[in-house]
């Protein structure tokens, strides 16, 4: 009975990981456009015509960032174990989106994107969930 409530508590917790992971990437997206002409302020480059390519940059790079990481993050969960690495991806994803959500300038704004991308490990919270799921189902065919 305690396994099996300690198994749902850590299947709970990869899910509001998963959860929030999902969010960093998609949350810029109602207010990028505003943000790429509010941070260069007085630029004649940007206007409400073209701030959609900006705040689409801001978007890629952050899955630039994410894609760039994903084999290294996996060797560190290798090395390290899965807590850890999640524990630490979520923790420096908070600082980077942090200072993403700070930024004054378009250039910090894209390089504090792009850090949070490669500091946010994905692949290894679905490795522990699809691990999880499955050592659920060979315990119940046994």
């Amino acid at each position: 009975m305690v396994a099996q409530a300690a198994h749902s508590l850590s299947v709970a917790a990869l899910c509001t990981s998963t959860f929030v992971q999902a969010y960093l990437l998609i949350s810029i997206f109602p207010y990028a456009g505003y943000m790429t002409i509010d941070t260069y302020r007085g630029s004649r480059t940007i206007n409400e015509e073209n701030a959609g390519t900006y705040a689409g940059l801001l978007a890629s790079f952050f899955m630039l960032g994410r894609t760039l990481s994903a084999y290294p993050w996996g060797l560190a969960a290798d090395i390290y174990g899965r807590k850890p690495v999640l524990i630490l991806s979520l923790l420096t994803s908070a600082v980077f989106s942090l200072m993403f959500g700070l930024s004054k300038t378009f250039s910090f704004a894209l390089a504090a994107r792009f850090l949070a991308g490669i500091l946010q490990q994905y692949s290894v919270n679905r490795q522990d969930v699809s691990d999880r799921d499955c050592q659920g189902r060979r315990k119940s065919r046994s």
